[in-house]
């Protein structure tokens, strides 16, 4: 309880000891991890990872997705397949950002994102449509 009130004094004096066991325990605890994605690949119970058509397949016969349109489809396989995306996959450069003005009306910046085919769009004074 004493620790509580002084918590910034506290956080100061244990910074140092942490720091350095993190140092000594930090590659033993790598080791730990790759000895244990080892073992679960080889008991067969660590996960495998699919591409994305084997994903859409899969996906594609249990949701029914061919129910859908093209652009909401590609948004479902989309979200499932976030995890795995990294920046340079999702960037656009800036001259081909579709942007809103905001002086648009509802209708208009609807028409705008449908056309576009993106999830978001940057909202900006005097934008370009």
């Amino acid at each position: 309880m004493v620790y509580l009130l002084r918590a910034q004094g506290f956080a100061w004096r244990a910074a140092p000891w942490l720091s350095f066991s993190d140092k000594i325990l930090g590659p033993l605890v790598t080791v730990l991890e790759w000895f244990t994605k080892r073992l679960l690949k080889l008991l067969s119970l660590w996960p495998k990872r699919s591409n994305h058509v084997e994903l859409g397949d899969s996906v594609e016969d249990t949701v029914k997705l061919g129910a859908l349109s093209m652009q909401h489809r590609q948004y479902v396989l989309n979200l499932v397949d976030l995890e795995t995306k990294q920046v340079q996959d999702i960037y656009l450069p800036w001259d081909q950002v579709i942007a809103v003005d905001v002086e648009h009306s509802a209708q208009g910046v609807e028409a705008v994102v449908i056309t576009s085919g993106h999830t978001r769009l940057p909202v900006l004074k005097g934008a370009v449509v």
